[in-house]
């Protein structure tokens, strides 16, 4: 269970930058590159 947890959490990790990266790429709010930092601006 804990090994599960931790890899659930791990995913989770890695899955939010990239969904955040295809959303911003999608609706087009990324001129250029994108950043955490403007993702955080424009959200």
């Amino acid at each position: 269970m804990e090994l599960s947890a931790a890899m659930l959490i791990f995913l989770s990790l890695v899955s939010l930058p990239i969904l955040a990266t295809l959303l911003s790429r999608n609706f087009g709010q990324a001129p250029g590159g994108t950043t955490p930092q403007s993702i955080c601006a424009s959200g």
